[in-house]
């Protein structure tokens, strides 16, 4: 095994790469060699510190004996989420042995990660946790081996952020892993505008990793297919009308314009960010209020007119006379068919996330516990309501996809003390609250001025459900109404199947490249 990283490290040579990181972190193999609370070999690999050093200090040296002008990294974990596993103390101590090895630098990461649980050390902190969360390790293994290079990491995002670690000696180089799937040119743009593709740190890409299938981006649609991302010019210069200034509207005429086409871009509100506006209001959402000034910034950059507070109408349609019209309008709030909900004290979780200043009260009930459920309530709680969450699954955020954000998620509901019914579903809405149906069969009440409703979204009337990437034909609904009053008609993102960002995003750039 040895032999096999020394001679990794020749591949790599050819390759044409300039150095070699050996993986140590993450209880990995190489990790686990090094972890007291996994090496228990009795052999000379195991049992003392210098024995669990000596297949890293062998694949070390090893590599340096063989290809001596080779910088060598060195990634370890500073911290293992393990009884008896690496701790502090002992990362500087193998800081400092690996060190004394000549490596190029030292990489301290983490084997913790947060599917099942919740840890202050994440290696992969999602966007309910700060970000930079392993610089105070980074700290402690640059005090060990101040002689060394050290990288810091763990969601290091923000260019601006990024230059004050390094700046302030925290640190003496910066890892990017997420942000560089965002941006494949993150240090390019962030030397020339300090503006870069925002890493949301949805976790949507492990999702896939951990899953063994193709890697996913939210908000770069080019992960992996970069030969496909040059845009061609089009034969003949449209006039696009783009209805709704979501991700998929945004999108879409970012890149129709970036193509020569005249672009009008309209949203019936005064901002921009679509499902993405309220998806950034809680505190812990803060990354998805840097990807909404990251399209505000592009937009401005631009020749799409942007027009806000103005709703498409077919009168619009009429006047414009656009050559091609796509309609990115969203979803609606889907809800239950239970007495009482057409009382006023029931409002959709958006609205709420929208602009909770315009409700009053002290008790809030949401009805819900999937991702928006759970933002919303942890949004209302934070803005001083008492706040309960219903949901009839046996848990919280059973259906979020992405496994990784739920414990974060979950310890913020915990942190604002927000009571949780599961197995219980709605019954009705009363004039005290919502009257629900427990586990055990039995109905109960809930006191509350505000009843959140964070049951789903469905797609307004649809024309031609399925079609969403050709001309459709026109129809009766309110769509379709406006489909008629263009020869070419796009129906994208959430108001032809309500999903995710990604899903928007590269359903807009497809539609802008088509056009």
């Amino acid at each position: 095994l040895v032999q096999a990283f020394v001679v990794a490290a020749g591949r790599a040579i050819d390759a044409g790469y300039d150095g070699v990181e050996v993986h140590g972190a993450h209880t990995y193999l190489i990790g686990s060699m090094m972890s007291p609370a996994l090496n228990k070999r009795i052999d000379k690999y195991g049992g003392s510190f210098e024995n669990r050093m000596r297949f890293p200090r062998e694949i070390i040296s090893g590599i340096r004996k063989k290809y001596p002008e080779l910088p060598v990294g060195f990634k370890m974990s500073a911290y293992e989420h393990l009884d008896g596993g690496v701790d502090i103390g002992l990362a500087q101590e193998i800081a400092r042995h690996v060190a004394a090895l000549g490596v190029a630098y030292l990489h301290p990461s983490t084997s913790a990660v947060t599917f099942e649980y919740m840890d202050e050390w994440s290696a992969v902190p999602v966007m309910y946790m700060p970000r930079n969360t392993l610089i105070p390790l980074t700290i402690r293994i640059k005090e060990a081996a101040p002689e060394t290079p050290v990288i810091g990491t763990g969601g290091v995002a923000v260019p601006k952020e990024a230059e004050e670690l390094l700046a302030s000696g925290k640190c003496d180089m910066i890892a990017l892993g997420r942000s560089s799937m965002a941006d494949p040119f993150w240090p390019n743009h962030a030397r020339e505008s300090g503006r870069v593709v925002p890493c949301i740190r949805c976790n949507v890409c492990y999702k896939q990793l951990w899953a063994g299938e193709t890697l996913w981006c939210s908000v770069n649609p080019y992960l992996l297919r970069e030969a496909e991302q040059e845009l061609s010019m089009p034969v003949r210069k449209k006039k696009v009308l783009i209805a709704g200034a979501g991700p998929a509207g945004m999108r879409c005429a970012l890149t129709a314009a970036k193509r020569g086409h005249e672009v009008i871009l309209c949203e019936k509100r005064p901002y921009i960010g679509g499902m993405v506006y309220p998806g950034s209001r809680p505190r812990c959402k803060e990354d998805m209020t840097r990807l909404l000034d990251w399209f505000q910034a592009e937009l401005n950059e631009s020749s799409v007119q942007l027009r806000l507070n103005t709703e498409v109408t077919p009168e619009l349609v009429e006047r414009e006379a656009p050559d091609a019209l796509v309609l990115a309008v969203g979803a609606e709030p889907a809800l239950p068919d239970v007495p009482g909900i057409d009382k006023p004290s029931v409002v959709s979780a958006v609205e709420v996330l929208r602009n909770i200043r315009m409700f009053r009260g002290k008790k809030a009930v949401v009805i819900g516990g999937g991702d928006v459920g759970c933002e919303s309530a942890y949004h209302l709680a934070d803005n001083g309501w008492e706040t309960v969450i219903v949901e009839m699954l046996p848990e919280l955020l059973m259906e979020s996809p992405v496994v990784d954000t739920r414990p974060p998620l979950k310890a913020l509901l915990t942190e604002k003390h927000i009571t949780v019914f599961t197995n219980t579903r709605l019954n009705a809405v009363t004039d005290d609250g919502a009257e629900v149906i427990l586990p055990n069969g039995k109905q109960g009440g809930i006191d509350a001025d505000l009843v959140v409703m964070a049951t789903g979204f469905r797609p307004p009337m649809l024309i031609n459900p399925g079609d969403v990437s050709r001309h459709i034909a026109p129809s009766s609904g309110p769509l379709g109404k406006l489909a008629s009053h263009a020869a070419e008609t796009h129906i994208i993102g959430d108001c032809a199947s309500p999903a995710r960002i990604r899903e928007a995003v590269e359903a807009g750039e497809r539609v802008g490249r088509w056009v």
